[in-house]
Order: C-alpha cells, then sequence, then structure tokens
C-alpha cells in the first residue's frame, strides 16, 4: 500500500503546474506536437476563417490587449519549445497578435502575498482597478471560487451575455454555459476550452487493465459506447474480485468522489429555473434518497471498497501496484498515471441507469476557473471579441496537446480511451451549490453517497433553508448591480 495525494486535490495542484486540454474529437496520435498538426493539415480551416472573420466590425489599431490571470493560462517560455502545454499557449497567442494586430500583454499573478492564491491577487487587483477608475484589464481569469465569486459579489464585474461576438451555440464554450453558469439571469464567467483548468477538472473513471483481463472482466468500453455502462454494471463486473482479497474493487478519493457519482447519476445540487434564479430543493427527492442509500449500501465493506473519507489515516491502494480495479480520479490526474508502468484505462462516470441519456462529469469547483469582464473595462466589445477568439483557437491549439498529453504513456498510445474523452469533455456539470458552498449541502451529499453521514435527510432540509437566504441575498445584488 502507497500513500498518494487524494485525486482530485492533485488535479487542483496541477492546475497550477500544468496544462491539459478538452476533446474535440481530434487526434494527434502520430505527432508529439498537437499545433504542429494542426498547422501542417490544415484540419483547422473552419475555425481559422472564423476568428479572421470576428475583426471585421472592429479596428484594434495596434492595441495592447491587457489580461491579469493565473499564471497556469499563460506560456512560461514565450517561444517555441517543444514543450506541449507552453507551446499551445503560445501559438495561441502569437496567432491572436498576428490576426487582430494587438499586442498580448499578460500580468501573472502567483499568490504571493495573497495567501498562495494566485485568484485572490487577481481579484485585489481587478478591484484596484476598478476602485481607480482605470479600466487597466480587457480580462481576468481566476477560480470562479475563490476569485470569481468575489468579484461578483463586490460588484466588480459585468455582464456578458449581450455582446455580440460571443457564441455560446460553438462547441469551445463549456456546454449549456448560460444555463450552468448564468445567475440572476446574467452571465458572468466565460468557461470552456478557453481555460487550461477547464481540461483538468472534469471526473473520469480510471480502471488497471491487467486486473480487467486477470478476471475476464466483459469489455469496458463497449459498455460505455453501448449506455449499459451504469453503477449497477460498475457493481456486477468488479464483483468478480474476491471480496477481502487484498485488492480493492473500487477507490474513491476523499476529495468529494461522492460528488462524482451523484452527478453522473444525473442528479445536481441546486435548480435554475429560465429566468436565471437559482433555488436549492427545499428537501430531497425519492429517486435522490434510493441512489443515495443504493451507493452507500453497495460500497459498504471497507475491506473491499476502499473511500479515503471512511478510514482516518488509511494508506490509500495503489492503483499503479495493481491494488485497486477502478478508482475515481479527475482528467487532471491522468498524465501522473501515464508516467507510471501502468496499462490504464479511460472511462466516463457511470449513469445512473440505462434511461440516462448522457453520462455526466462533475466539475470539481475548487478547479474550475474562468474569464471575466471588469466593469471598468475600456472596451468591453474588444474584451468579447478577443475571448471569442482565445476559446475559439483553444480548440485547435490547446485541444490537440491535451490528448497527446492524457493518451500517450511510455511509448504507447492508448486509442481505446480516445473516444472516452469526447463523452467525458462533452457533458461536464458544474454546480453553483458546490462553488458557492451554500448550506454546505455538497458535503452533506459526499459525505452520504460515501457512507460517512448516515441521517442526512433532516440535515439536508435545515441545510438547504440556511443554503437559499444566501441564494437570496446574492441574487438581490445582482439585481441592484444591473437596475
Amino acid at each position: 500500500m502507497k500513500t498518494r495525494i487524494p485525486a482530485l486535490l492533485l488535479a487542483c495542484i496541477m492546475t497550477v503546474l500544468c496544462l491539459a486540454a478538452c476533446s474535440s474529437g481530434k487526434s494527434n496520435a502520430d505527432t508529439g506536437n498537437g499545433s504542429t498538426t494542426a498547422n501542417e493539415n490544415n484540419e483547422f480551416a473552419e475555425i481559422n476563417e472564423y476568428v479572421e472573420s470576428l475583426k471585421k466590425d472592429f479596428s484594434f489599431n495596434g492595441d495592447t490587449v491587457s489580461i491579469v490571470g493565473k499564471e497556469s493560462d499563460h506560456c512560461e517560455d514565450e517561444e517555441v519549445t517543444g514543450n506541449l502545454e507552453n507551446d499551445a499557449l503560445y501559438n495561441r497567442m502569437r496567432e491572436i497578435e498576428e490576426i487582430f494586430g494587438i499586442t498580448y500583454a499578460y500580468d501573472i499573478c502567483t499568490g504571493e502575498n495573497h495567501d498562495a492564491s494566485p485568484s485572490l491577487e487577481v481579484m485585489d487587483k481587478v478591484e484596484t482597478d476598478v476602485m481607480s477608475g482605470l479600466g487597466t484589464y480587457d480580462l481576468a481569469h481566476s477560480n470562479i471560487m475563490v476569485g470569481g465569486q468575489v468579484m461578483l459579489g463586490n460588484s466588480l464585474l459585468q455582464p456578458v451575455e449581450g455582446f455580440a461576438a460571443l457564441d455560446f451555440s460553438r462547441s469551445w464554450w463549456i456546454n449549456d454555459i448560460e444555463n450552468q453558469f448564468g445567475i440572476g439571469g446574467h452571465l458572468y464567467f466565460l468557461t470552456g476550452k478557453i481555460v487550461t483548468d477547464h481540461y483538468v477538472d472534469p471526473a473520469c473513471l480510471l480502471f488497471n487493465k491487467e486486473l480487467a483481463e486477470n478476471y475476464n472482466i466483459e469489455d469496458l468500453y463497449a459498455l460505455v459506447k453501448s449506455g449499459e455502462w451504469t453503477f449497477d454494471k460498475m457493481i456486477e463486473v468488479s464483483s468478480v474480485i474476491p471480496a477481502k482479497s487484498g485488492t480493492y474493487r473500487l477507490g474513491l478519493g476523499n476529495y468529494e468522489c461522492g460528488l462524482s457519482l451523484y452527478f453522473g447519476a444525473g442528479f445536481s445540487l441546486s435548480d435554475v429555473d429560465e429566468d436565471g434564479n437559482i433555488t436549492l430543493p427545499a428537501t430531497l427527492g425519492n429517486d435522490n434518497i434510493d441512489f443515495i442509500d443504493k451507493v452507500a449500501t453497495a460500497i459498504d465493506d471497507n475491506s473491499t471498497y476502499f473511500v479515503d473519507k471512511r478510514v482516518e489515516n488509511a494508506e490509500a491502494p495503489s492503483f499503479e501496484e495493481g491494488e485497486v480495479l477502478f478508482s475515481t480520479d479527475s482528467m487532471g490526474g491522468v498524465s501522473y498515471y501515464r508516467e507510471k508502468d501502468v496499462e490504464f484505462g479511460i472511462l466516463p462516470m457511470p449513469k445512473r441507469d440505462t434511461d440516462q441519456k448522457d453520462y455526466i462529469s462533475y466539475s470539481h469547483a475548487m478547479s474550475v476557473c474562468s474569464y471575466t469582464v471588469s466593469k471598468v473595462a475600456k472596451d468591453p466589445e474588444k474584451s468579447a471579441v478577443i475571448a471569442e477568439a482565445m476559446a475559439a483557437l483553444s480548440e485547435k491549439y490547446l485541444e490537440p496537446a491535451y490528448y497527446e498529453k492524457a493518451l500517450k504513456g511510455r511509448g504507447t498510445y492508448d486509442t481505446e480511451s480516445r473516444e472516452m474523452l469526447d463523452l467525458i469533455y462533452a457533458a461536464k456539470k458544474v454546480d453553483y451549490a458546490a462553488t458557492y458552498q451554500w448550506g454546505g449541502i455538497w458535503e452533506l451529499i459526499d459525505d452520504a453517497i460515501t457512507g460517512v453521514k448516515d441521517s442526512y435527510v433532516g440535515s439536508y432540509t435545515s441545510s438547504a433553508r440556511f443554503g437559499n437566504l444566501k441564494v437570496k441575498q446574492l441574487l438581490s445584488k445582482i439585481e441592484a448591480d444591473n437596475k
């Protein structure tokens, strides 16, 4: 047994250390540089034409576009180095400069003197800029949970839903962005392929290929493609591993992995109506309770199912050494295992049942980042143009870079998992109740589904009541800001 960093916590750490990218269904398996392939075979001609068209209504006149943000969204070396992450960011930056005739300036925030939080430093700089009225920054990049919600609560941001350049039907924005991130009828957070953190935060399930082969487990990829990959099916196929055998059927890290199963089953923490008003359900529905209880019961045996939160100071089973068949993780943890001597596959989180349409990937609140436009931005319409261009070019440069990094191990390319990544990124799910931690219901549900808390139904009702008071306060604030 080896002690290792909880998987989703590792993802948060990795957002500072590395880039990853979403999925467009394009592979660069034969090269080590996704951007080179994109340029050589011109497979992104449509994106090239689209970005060119964005400048027709604007004259930038050699302007400097200023962005303040975390260092994870800016290339460390302002030249091509052969490093996938650096080169993808560099090529995106250089192409924007060339197309729009601008200078791209990035004020990097490292978090020094801000409790080691880059997002708090971003918030501080935006607040200073708004208070001075200078409008120094065209865009700001930060974590939504740490910096974004504070900027919104302090009336530092302006909504972006009205800018013509932003086309939220495009594949480079997170799915259903206006409903997922709309709040009080407005949209403040621009997220999706534009932010590097987008590519590490969705939940996934890893499985050890050697164990699957040794126990003659059926084709898991085929189960996913047929729509039969459900929680019950996961429990069924893993049951061939004897209980208390020393090999765990499933390992759950302690960083909201219970929520990954909950959201994977099609549930959410908050409801949003057509006007963008958010509420927390006053009580848990029967379907919610039934699923929570089913999961908690199914994984109750600590010697067969490993749940970090249930065993204090326990050593987590080593996935790379074959001590666990299935392991919940985030896409940020994938590249870590690619460097290890282990053959593994990537799967989406299981559905509740076969009637559920999509495989849903919960995105951990601490990892979700976005671009925002400050209240005093000098030309917010131009900010929107640059944001749209950055998002589109991310599909051209960042995505291929991540596919290369996520799927290529020690001299091999995991072609089988490639289609799984498409599914994982196609239906990412973010929830403001987790981002804002309203009423603590995110933790309550996570504890209940992992079997840490038994009597959760009554606790939920009181937590939701308190959480809804916080929701009303925020919605009232947003309404007042937009009068």
